[in-house]
């Protein structure tokens, strides 16, 4: 009985302290200082079949507050086997931006896409998104001021996910907590989580880490894997860009095997790098609560207990991801949190087996576990 309370209990700390994180995160930037030497970006976007979705994102880099004469736009194309160049080619017959699309032609996969972009990036600083996402107006110009205000190598910032349907809000609600985690960690220089879809770096730390080398054979991981060896080679100089202007959106999985299947690919990515003790760390606190819950069942814990625990859990778990959703400003359901939190303990340990099982597909291609 006692080591159920010392369980909940480091549970509850844990949240805690994570609320803590978040709440003392700085301001790392003001916008409204204008300065001279604000460095040149580079926008760099990885692309494979994104028809329907890159013309969304060229929309948003083109109503950019930044000067034009501040930033480019690098769209890689990984071996699209649908219109998405074609796109890219019209709209840019027709805009104002500096845009360049860049083919691979001898390799394949995100993160050579991203050294390929690096290498012919003219900016300083290389601001990374996906092609499925969509950035507010002050996006490039939030990044340029915080980097040109501070000695940071590495920023990253918020993503969140439409809340457009039942499914999409769930999804939502999971990725604030990520979202939240990786934020709050950041306060205490450890970096647990981030987001590829937003981040920015210097192309001198890239260089000086040798970029992806080392993990290149792992599909994901662009983000968390780079993290891990700029943060190992330059302690503290990585930090959540804590503003609501670099919010960005991104879409739902709208069906349940693309939803297992990016799991087992996030879950892959955790598996293979730095984060790999967090990760089961929390795996084994859920298996636990799995185990009391049957323990509960069979009467050898009291029932009472067990709801009693599970409610001071969700209310943890509730108020830190609430805080994280305000702030990108996405409604907070009540019920779909309480539902997420009965929810999260059974799916969590699923994906966690299967993430070590079988193959998973990622934009039309299969990779091995």
């Amino acid at each position: 009985m006692i080591a159920v309370y010392i369980l909940f209990g480091l549970y509850a700390a844990f949240i805690t302290v994570l609320i803590y994180g978040w709440m003392r995160l700085p301001v790392p930037c003001r916008s409204d200082v204008d300065k001279s030497d604000d460095p040149f970006i580079s926008v760099i976007v990885p692309i494979r079949n994104e028809t329907s979705n890159i013309i969304g994102l060229l929309q948003d880099l083109e109503k950019q507050d930044c000067p034009r004469e501040k930033f480019e736009v690098l769209l890689i194309n990984d071996h699209s086997e649908d219109d998405t160049c074609q796109v890219v080619r019209a709209y840019g017959k027709n805009t104002n931006l500096n845009i360049r699309l860049i083919d691979l032609v001898e390799v394949t996969g995100k993160k050579q896409g991203i050294t390929a972009g690096v290498k012919q990036a003219k900016g300083g600083v290389i601001l990374q998104t996906d092609g499925d996402c969509r950035v507010g107006n002050q996006w490039v110009l939030t990044y340029m001021r915080a980097f040109s205000q501070s000695e940071k190598k590495m920023f990253f910032g918020p993503v969140c996910i439409q809340q457009s349907s039942f499914w999409a809000e769930l999804q939502s609600i999971e990725f604030a907590s990520l979202v939240g985690t990786g934020a709050a960690t950041s306060f205490f220089r450890r970096i647990t989580m981030l987001n590829g879809a937003n981040m920015a770096f210097t192309k001198e730390v890239f260089n000086e880490v040798n970029g992806f080398e080392g993990n290149l054979e792992v599909p994901s991981g662009d983000d968390e894997f780079l993290a891990g060896k700029i943060n190992a080679l330059y302690p503290g100089s990585i930090q959540f860009l804590k503003r609501r202007e670099v919010v960005v959106e991104t879409k739902p999985v709208h069906s349940v095997g693309k939803w297992i299947m990016q799991r087992k690919r996030w879950a892959g990515k955790w598996n293979k790098g730095g984060n790999k003790v967090f990760a089961f760390s929390l795996f084994l606190f859920y298996m636990t609560v799995l185990l009391m819950v049957l323990a509960g069942a069979y009467g050898w814990l009291p029932v009472g207990l067990l709801f009693v625990l599970w409610a001071i859990k969700g209310v943890v778990d509730s108020l830190f991801i609430a805080v994280v959703m305000r702030f990108m400003k996405q409604r907070v359901n009540i019920f779909y949190l309480v539902l997420l939190d009965i929810l999260y303990p059974f799916y969590s340990i699923i994906i966690g087996i299967l993430s070590n099982f079988g193959k998973y597909s990622w934009k039309g291609r299969e990779y091995d576990i």
